[in-house]
């Protein structure tokens, strides 16, 4: 067989983020069937048989079980919360299926949250698992007036600051229900209906205040199928430009939104919410028109001369840097003279122990992240003659520096992807609509 190495995503032979989405899709099948086949044995278990369960060896098996997933606990509450968000794959490959069994969901630009209500009191995180705000909100267990017994309530959203709105994306848990094991098509219609019948004045936070304290409204966005209709909707083009007008800057604010749009957001209708894991099941997709941040951008808003991706350093393993994706996937094997240096020594001490920044309490056990430039080089990938066996294998690094470890995670392979694409050759939105245009009818989920 013939190996190959290529270098441009582009290039890819198709059918590399299709296998891994029909692999994530038979896993949650054989998940399923393995808790059906449990559900099954409790099922036909007498009651006088519960006593023959518990012998000492199955003591010992259940006490050895809560062993290791104490010693498997983070080691501070902001690390657990930072485990519990999904992380989409970005779109570096057009599904085959996209107008059938996807949605697609227009993306607002703000801060990502996970928001809890629980015991009277709306917390959300960030995707570094600290606290972005506690405050009272109409979801049920999140305010004194909502609070009611095993009612929490768990939501992925994104917060837009000047509209003071929590945007719904995704739901894990209501009113006490979990929803993770659920299919995407399910959680999507139980957030536009649940969230509609138990929080009537959530859609406004205009009207959910009412001198109660409440401040913030939660509202679901719209679900469409990802058909030629619904990719029009879900990323409109007509303001991206003025009539006779030059090409400009697009103001990413359109009449369909109130918000300012970051991209869409793709859903396949199977998926199930995969906490603190990369899922090919999610995907991310943006350009510049329904993206101010189309290119990875510097602290000041500024587009980079060159790509920068951030990755964890293994110091303590085998020496490698991986990928934030789930598994880690190996892009170098750095020289043991790397780890002796300055920065490195340094960064390593600042992840493995805690201390205080200013307020801020910088927690220990974070991964050592590091910074640096893709070069002329590239990404390589192995693939047989047949295509059969296409794998990542290494790319062309420069390092740069430490990287902010309060950030928790590296960059996943699909988002270097995307934005080394980005660069050179990306899935435009025409090329969207043409894999889609052969679909049914388009609408909101």
């Amino acid at each position: 067989m013939a190996d190959k190495k290529r270098a441009n995503p582009k290039s890819l032979p198709i059918g590399y983020q299709e296998r891994r989405r029909n692999d994530a899709l038979e896993r949650q099948r054989a998940a399923r069937a393995e808790a059906t086949n449990k559900a099954r044995q409790f099922s036909i278990i007498d009651v006088d048989d519960d006593a023959l369960l518990l012998t000492d060896s199955t003591i010992d098996d259940i006490t050895t079980s809560e062993q290791q997933q104490s010693s498997s606990l983070p080691s501070s509450p902001s690390l657990y919360w930072s485990r519990q968000l999904t992380i989409p794959e970005w779109l570096i490959e057009i599904p085959s299926n996209l107008s059938s069994q996807w949605y697609i969901i227009p993306r607002p630009q703000g801060q990502r949250c996970l928001v809890t209500a629980s015991k009277g009191r709306t917390t959300a995180r960030t995707r570094s698992g600290s606290i972005f705000e506690t405050f009272n909100s109409i979801l049920p267990s999140g305010s004194p007036q909502t609070m009611k017994p095993s009612a929490e309530c768990i939501l992925d959203c994104v917060y837009a600051e000047d509209l003071c709105t929590y945007y719904v994306v995704d739901i894990m848990m209501w009113k006490g229900y979990d929803l993770c094991n659920c299919t995407a098509e399910f959680r999507q219609f139980w957030i536009h209906t649940k969230i509609q019948e138990d929080c009537p004045c959530g859609l406004d936070n205009n009207n959910s205040s009412g001198g109660s304290g409440i401040e913030r409204a939660f509202v679901p966005l719209p679900a469409y199928q990802a058909d030629a209709q619904g990719l029009a909707a879900a990323a409109p083009r007509a303001n991206a430009m003025e009539e006779g007008e030059e090409e400009r800057e697009p103001s990413c604010r359109n009449h369909y939104f109130p918000f300012i749009q970051d991209g869409v957001l793709l859903l396949h209708k199977e998926g199930h919410y995969t906490a603190g894991e990369t899922t090919p099941l999610a995907l991310l997709w943006k350009d510049a028109v329904c993206s101010h941040y189309y290119i990875d951008t510097d602290a000041d808003g500024n587009i980079q001369q060159g790509q920068l991706v951030v990755l964890e350093y293994r110091h303590d393993a085998d020496g490698t840097v991986v990928t934030g994706d789930t598994p880690p996937i190996v892009l170098a094997q750095m020289p043991d003279q790397f780890r002796s240096s300055p920065a490195i020594v340094r960064a390593i001490y600042q992840s493995s122990n805690s201390r205080n920044n200013g307020n801020k309490k910088v927690v220990r056990g974070r991964p050592v992240l590091l910074r640096f430039a893709i070069g002329p080089g590239g990404f390589q990938f192995h693939t047989d003659g047949d295509n059969e066996d296409c794998r990542p294998v290494g790319a062309d690094l420069i390092f740069k520096g430490a990287a902010n470890s309060r950030r928790g995670r590296a960059d996943t392979l699909t988002k270097m992807l995307f934005q080394y694409s980005a660069r050179r050759q990306p899935i435009t939105f025409e090329d969207l609509m043409t894999a889609a245009a052969s679909g049914g009818s388009g609408g909101e989920a």
